[in-house]
């Protein structure tokens, strides 16, 4: 195993003697190697590609359960409201889910690099299970969270004005029609 202080930008090497140096497991190393290079080019897409497949099914599981919902979006600066309908409507549409879970991945995904070269993936000082330093898919999905709310109000505006949308053309084709057909009967009070 290497030791490693932070795993931010400024941590390139692969050994500290500081009193915050940690035996790191090699699969966390390599997540803090790969943070240290930078994200650019083959290699960003492939760990993009790596964290999407890991963040979407957990958030497609959240969405489903209010419980796991509250829990992963509970450090967010945007605080999570949905009414009981919506619940139900993400509970039981796998549709909507799977439309959410991709706009959130991908908003997270958005600013992930940018997050990571300011130093916020520290696996030594963020643990995870069972007090394992924290892997970069486990600090990416948290990320997801963090963003959730701001991505399912936005789908939420949007669905909204769909269907504000949608019941315009209707009583539009529905005016034609009478007018069309000379009943009289689309003028209303």
């Amino acid at each position: 195993m290497r030791s490693n202080t932070t795993g931010g930008p400024e941590t390139l090497s692969r050994t500290s003697t500081g009193s915050t140096t940690e035996e790191l497991p090699e699969d966390i190393q390599r997540d803090v190697d790969r943070v240290a290079t930078g994200f650019t080019g083959r290699l960003w897409q492939q760990t993009a590609d790596e964290l999407f497949s890991y963040a979407f099914r957990p958030l497609m599981v959240a969405m489903r359960r209010t419980d796991k919902l509250v829990a992963l979006t509970t450090k967010s600066r945007t605080p999570l409201q949905m009414s009981d309908e919506e619940r139900s409507t993400l509970h039981r549409n796998p549709a909507d889910r799977e439309d959410l879970a991709v706009r959130t991945i991908y908003v997270a995904l958005e600013t992930f690099p940018q997050l990571l070269k300011r130093g916020g993936y520290a696996p030594a000082s963020n643990r995870g299970k069972n007090g394992r330093p924290a892997k970069l898919t486990s600090f990416f999905y948290q990320r997801c969270g963090l963003v959730f709310p701001r991505v399912f109000y936005t789908w939420r505006d949007e669905q909204v004005n769909r269907a504000l949308d949608c019941s315009l053309e209707m009583e539009t084709a529905e005016l034609i029609n009478e007018l069309l057909n000379g009943s009289g009967t689309a003028v209303r009070t």
